[in-house]
């Protein structure tokens, strides 16, 4: 967890999602159960890259598209650094699935 993220999720800057999104999360690991849309926007919004127009199109709009892919917010690099914290992956791991979920449901 680098300094930004530890003074976003615990201090002034605190988001209003954070307890939400770790309840979810944690229903996600123990039990497959997929990410609600807000707290979906929320981890997108901590991983947005301005450099990728999926990115903000989810983190400000709530919006997948059939090309979004998770590596619109985090690298390969970036899940395994030793920076990145098994919160971090949990969240992004739950995040790809809504995304996946969400590209699944709009083809049917």
């Amino acid at each position: 967890m680098n300094e930004f993220t530890s003074l976003y999720n615990a201090g002034p800057l605190r988001h209003p999602y954070v307890d939400e999104v770790a309840a979810q999360v944690e229903e996600f690991k123990d039990w497959g159960v997929i990410i609600s849309d807000a707290v979906a926007q929320a981890i997108a919004s901590w991983w947005h890259s301005p450099g990728y127009p999926n990115s903000t199109r989810l983190s400000t709009m709530g919006m997948v598209g059939v090309e979004t892919s998770i590596s619109d917010f985090c690298t390969p690099a970036e899940y395994s650094a030793d920076w990145t914290s098994q919160t971090d992956r949990d969240e992004i791991d739950a995040l790809e699935a809504y995304i996946l979920v969400i590209q699944a449901n709009a083809g049917s």
